[in-house]
């Protein structure tokens, strides 16, 4: 069972690499579907990121939820963050 600690550091990883693979995307192919689907990706990571955060109740930086909000606007739909249930 690896700490909670450990895992928002593979999640905030994983946004990093995303967005990053997101920006190199960007840069080569302005809207090809490789673009979109990247992304998708960091959109993905991010929300399981702030998901995450949220679950242990650790505020979310200003700047992610702007991220949030671009990347959802950009993907084209507006997903809601994942809360459950108190």
């Amino acid at each position: 069972m690896s700490s909670p600690e450990a895992d928002l550091q593979l999640l905030l990883a994983d946004v990093v690499r995303t967005r990053d693979e997101h920006r190199r995307e960007l840069q080569r192919r302005a809207g090809s579907p490789e673009l979109g689907q990247s992304r998708e990706a960091a959109l993905d990571a991010l929300e399981s990121y702030v998901a995450a955060l949220n679950e242990l109740r650790w505020p979310i930086p200003p700047r992610m939820h702007q991220d949030l909000r671009l990347l959802r606007a950009l993907c084209g739909h507006r997903r809601a963050p994942e809360r459950r249930a108190k």
